[in-house]
């Protein structure tokens, strides 16, 4: 008996052995998938609710790509979501949106992203059990709070180059969420550039630790969360 045999790889570059022997191999098919960013993510969101007949609000196609990870499989799960949120609605509203991950408790995580960065420990420990309590998925998590530390950084390059930090953002991935917007420039301004970057190492190196042992992910993802926020330059003010 033969069977399918399918390989799911991470980021391949093009020398990569892996990919090079997928690619030569006469049995073998190699197929791409990209990740979602910044400038994909609106035209999925958008592309997603028009094939269900509905219309969805500029406002919350913009926090809605703010908040989505790279995966394009949970993405959708998590549209869909909303989707059977709003029933018959014809439009689906930032409003909606709010509500259903509240409803949810599920991939909106702004609240635990802006208090490790804040070094708000006692609200990082609270928001942290809510979100396990709720299903969370601790890689997830991680990898919001990457996303979070490349933005940051990326924006934090611009800005001590000269350019003012509200163009930096909007360069950087598209307008933030009113409500947080204050924060994140305070953010921007305060951590500096050698400390984002070991933030990024230390959530890289626990994202392949909890890879390799999977009974510990919420333990690594708990004391990653703890790590960054004890290092915020926030905490002492």
């Amino acid at each position: 008996l033969t069977a399918p045999l399918v390989l799911l790889a991470g980021n391949l570059t093009a020398k990569s052995q892996l990919r090079k022997v997928c690619e030569k191999h006469s049995a073998v098919a190699s197929v791409p998938a990209y990740a979602d960013d910044q400038r994909s993510l609106p035209n999925f969101v958008r592309e997603f609710f028009q094939e269900h007949n509905k219309m969805i609000s500029p406002d919350a196609v913009y926090f809605l790509s703010q908040h989505l990870g790279v995966d394009r499989g949970v993405t959708r799960q998590e549209l869909t979501k909303i989707l059977i949120f709003v029933g018959e609605k014809a439009t689906v509203e930032l409003d909606d949106v709010q509500a259903s991950s509240a409803s949810e408790s599920g991939f909106f995580l702004d609240d635990l992203l802006y208090a490790v960065f804040d070094g708000k420990m006692a609200d990082v420990e609270k928001l942290y059990q809510l979100a396990i309590e709720n299903a969370a998925q601790p890689s997830i998590i991680i990898q919001q709070l990457s996303k979070q530390a490349l933005r940051i950084h990326a924006v934090k390059v611009l800005v001590d180059n000269g350019t003012p930090v509200e163009k930096a953002i909007l360069v950087t991935g598209g307008p933030l969420f009113w409500k947080v917007g204050d924060r994140f420039k305070q953010q921007a301004r305060s951590w500096s550039l050698s400390q984002l970057l070991q933030i990024i190492e230390k959530l890289t190196a626990a994202t392949k630790k909890s890879r390799t042992n999977l009974g510990v992910e919420t333990a690594q993802c708990h004391r990653a969360l703890l790590t960054v926020a004890a290092m915020s330059p926030l905490r002492r003010r």
